[in-house]
């Protein structure tokens, strides 16, 4: 892997501010039917960057509040609009050439007058990093969701939300190295072959591919929607004790992006590591000075990151965290991530996934 070094800016600096505004335009003393709370809530935030080039930036948020009878049914809304700088690594982190294999070239494999090196077995750079001269990232979003608070079963906590984000000048790579290859006239600059021979001209064929650019860049929009749903109950009894039980869960319905305007777009849910569904719950018991939790997490399978064509399977681990309470500290904690160590996700990274069985003392002391 070879780089060359970009430095960073020196003593960069941001200034932010927020502001936030709550306005009751209903209230339950008013006896208006279907009305019984109805609120309106304002926010802005503004930033101000020193010696990074970005424009001072200021963006709102607005937001709905209606309970029609009481609170045991919540309706709420949200509209707003986000602005995001590049990170520091985004910006100068050097930019690296590594040597990777299992990409074919789609111009010149399986074509005649091609060689082996075409195939996904060939030798090829790919140059990422950081670029100094990106521009802030742009989003709108919409929020839709529904809360329940009946009051024939105290404890309980019910809530749904529907959530669109569109996103403008996406910070990230132009595109699969795959898709790169096969459209070089949409990605200028970014694939570097060698000279084509007289047999590759005989044939048609462009120069061998050396390296493939896919610095982080400014690239096209994303849209992205899902439901997220939650539940909590939590009850006390005189002998047993307390007890909480949570369940959470996430599907995303589209994560489209396109790179380019004059690129087709392409779904990514399910694929290319992002997986549609996900979900945790817990139970919670704790009576006197003793507590355990018991915590399940669930992972829907996906495929695996492109050009690998393996599937990920569906994957649920279980948590155990007993405690107590002792004289000098406040609490003690055993706990156990991955209590039956399942074997962790293989993926074509390896990231963000379960871990194997991981053992933890924690102490805590309030003063």
């Amino acid at each position: 892997m070879f780089s060359n070094g970009n430095r960073f800016a020196n003593n960069p600096a941001t200034i932010a501010g927020h502001a936030e505004v709550s306005v009751p335009l209903t209230n339950p003393s008013q006896s208006i039917p279907a009305l019984s709370s109805l609120e309106l809530n304002a926010a802005g935030r503004a930033e101000r960057y020193s010696d990074r080039g970005f424009s001072n930036t200021a963006v709102p948020k607005l937001g709905l509040r209606w309970q029609p009878i009481d609170s045991q049914i919540t309706f709420r809304a949200s509209w707003g609009k986000g602005y995001r700088a590049p990170s520091l690594p985004e910006l100068y982190q050097p930019q690296t050439t590594s040597i990777v294999f299992n990409i074919a070239d789609p111009l010149r494999a399986g074509k005649l007058g091609s060689n082996a090196n075409d195939t996904n077995t060939g030798q090829r750079q790919l140059v990422s990093g950081g670029n100094p001269n990106l521009s802030p990232e742009k989003s709108e979003s919409w929020n839709y969701g529904i809360l329940l608070q009946p009051k024939f079963l105290s404890g309980l906590s019910l809530s749904l939300d529907y959530y669109k984000i569109q996103e403008r000048d996406r910070i990230g790579q132009p595109a699969a190295p795959a898709i790169v290859l096969a459209n070089p006239t949409l990605f200028p600059g970014f694939v570097d072959r060698a000279a084509p021979t007289a047999s590759d001209t005989a044939n048609n064929l462009p120069g061998e591919l050396i390296r493939t650019r896919t610095v982080t860049g400014n690239y096209g929009t994303a849209e992205t929607s899902g439901l997220d749903l939650s539940a909590e109950y939590r009850f006390t009894t005189q002998r047993p004790g307390r007890f909480a039980a949570r369940a959470a869960g996430s599907t995303i319905y589209h994560a489209i992006v396109r790179t380019r305007p004059d690129l087709a777009s392409f779904e990514t849910v399910a694929t290319y590591e992002v997986t549609r569904t996900r979900g945790n719950a817990s139970l919670a018991w704790n009576y006197q000075k003793a507590g355990v939790v018991f915590t399940a997490d669930y992972l829907r399978g996906f495929a695996d990151l492109a050009p690998s064509v393996a599937r990920v399977k569906q994957q649920t681990i279980a948590g155990l965290q007993p405690s107590y309470d002792l004289l000098l500290v406040s609490k003690v904690t055993l706990g156990a991530n991955n209590l039956f160590d399942r074997a962790p996700l293989r993926t074509a990274s390896s990231t963000g996934y379960f871990l194997p069985r991981f053992l933890y003392v924690e102490v805590t002391k309030k003063f």
